[in-house]
């Protein structure tokens, strides 16, 4: 690695700045391969093709141990307690990134929920980490389950679908790009989670109810599960044509909550209604013929690429039934993470949670119809690799699992 540094009897400053910058990144990248037992690169960090040549063989060991792990913990779907009798009245799955901090909120949050000791908790990984399974494992308050998503970066760290370092179009002709791995893997994720619960999962396969799904970076009221019980049976009425559910809308004033914290919102579904979504099997049916236009549309956000296939159906858009006053809130809204305190966002978001919490548990509701329609328009871009586009589909088409 030093052999482009080569001593002259002229020493010249710029060469002698130079070999020591090759000496930092070297020494930088071996402390990181002889210390991690796993390397993955992480906000868009590359890793040198000699580096990655360099990967032990202990390391290789490592995620081969992992998917193992995995899979055996997908095959097996149970719970810690081998006694449980599935006995849960409702189901929540949330989606695990790598952010332990936001799941410790969204977990303290959940546990201080009105009626959460009926729930099942199916947390879905994308990493897999003993740090975060003792978060989840040590929750006491409901009945738990943890499944793994199988073609993660962290099992495929320089191969496709994690850092290959190249786009390949519809004839499988590839060029050098810079393709956001950890970005894309969110909307693979979410893919798989929804056809994993809703057709594989042994604890769900006579379960007929609708099912709501959280992320790790997302916190919820004290009333969520009485508002999505609500909604839930209004859903359920022959006398409202609804396909989906949402809890979530983001807005965080405490002056105007108490205005709109019991409106109760009928309209086709937008970008504005993607926090707190829930569903049932007959909808999931229609999204899952709908398969194409999720994994082909050009947009690596799962939420925006579900509102474009909801327009395909051939009952027109979904409709939603979702509440005006928020339940459930993003965590950790910093875009600059180098001038943003993640900290003191937080702080101020369940400082609002603490000052709303009177104006919970509504009597009183009403619906407000509406027909407006967000026209969805393009994908923002980010899913152009065809080979995404095959996983998204080869994931659709995963048999079930009978039990």
């Amino acid at each position: 690695m030093l052999d482009g540094c080569v001593m002259t009897k002229k020493i010249f400053v710029y060469p002698v700045v130079a070999c020591a910058m090759l000496i930092y990144v070297y020494l930088k990248v071996t402390s990181r391969l002889s210390n991690s037992p796993i390397i993955i690169p992480y906000n868009n960090e590359k890793i040198p093709t000699k580096i990655q040549a360099k990967l032990a063989k202990k390391d290789i060991d490592y995620i081969l141990h992992l998917k193992n792990v995995i899979n055996d913990a997908n095959r097996k779907q149970s719970t810690e307690d081998d006694e449980m009798d599935w006995d849960f009245s409702f189901i929540i799955v949330i989606q695990v990134y790598r952010g332990i901090n936001n799941l410790n909120h969204l977990v303290d949050g959940l546990k201080q929920a009105k009626g959460i000791g009926t729930a099942l908790l199916l947390f879905s990984h994308s990493f897999y980490s003993k740090d975060i399974n003792r978060v989840v494992r040590n929750i006491s308050f409901a009945r738990v389950l943890q499944i793994y998503y199988p073609y993660s970066v962290q099992l495929h760290p320089f191969v496709f679908p994690g850092y290959d370092q190249k786009t390949c179009d519809e004839v499988m002709s590839c060029r050098k790009s810079d393709r956001k791995a950890l970005v894309i893997q969110h909307k693979h994720h979410w893919w798989w989670s929804a056809s994993f619960v809703f057709d594989r999962v042994f604890a769900t396969r006579n379960y007929n109810g609708t099912i709501l799904f959280l992320e790790e970076n997302q916190y919820v009221t004290s009333d969520f599960i009485y508002i999505f019980r609500i909604l839930d049976g209004l859903l359920r009425s022959s006398n409202l044509h609804c396909d989906i559910i949402s809890l979530g809308n983001g807005k965080s004033k405490s002056s105007s909550y108490r205005l709109i914290n019991s409106s109760i919102l009928l309209k086709p579904w937008d970008t504005r209604e993607t926090l707190g979504i829930a569903f049932n099997k007959d909808t999931w049916k229609t999204v899952k013929n709908l398969s194409e236009h999720f994994c082909r549309y050009n947009d690596n956000r799962w939420s925006k690429s579900l509102i474009h296939l909801s327009t395909k159906t051939s009952l027109g858009k979904f409709y939603a039934l979702s509440i005006e006053g928020s339940r459930v809130f993003r965590l950790n809204k910093c875009k600059d993470h180098k001038t943003c305190n993640e900290t003191k966002n937080n702080e101020i978001l369940l400082n609002f949670v603490r000052k709303i919490r009177k104006k919970l548990f509504p009597f009183k509701m009403h619906i407000v119809k509406s027909n407006s329609v967000e026209e969805v328009g393009e994908g923002n871009g980010g899913w152009t690799d065809v080979r995404d586009h095959e996983l998204c589909l080869f994931i659709s088409n995963l048999r079930n699992v009978t039990p």
